[in-house]
């Protein structure tokens, strides 16, 4: 999905504006997705250490579109 959105605004039938809050609705929704599988599929201790990554990551990128 972020790459069908990122592909838009390349070629200019989106504002990249336009193009932000989709391409981060598609990175928060794998994280997510990653974060339940980790879950689920690693237990316990092994989503305890791959979340926190998956956080840092979605939040730096809502963090730096909000400050942009």
């Amino acid at each position: 999905a972020g790459i069908s959105v990122a592909a838009l605004a390349a070629t200019g039938r989106m504002p990249a504006e336009a193009a932000v809050i989709p391409i981060l609705a598609a990175i928060s929704t794998n994280s997510l997705t990653k974060a339940i599988l980790a879950w689920t599929a690693g237990g316990p201790a092994f989503a305890l250490r791959v979340i926190p990554g998956l956080v840092l990551v979605a939040g730096a990128a809502w963090l730096g579109a909000l400050l942009i």
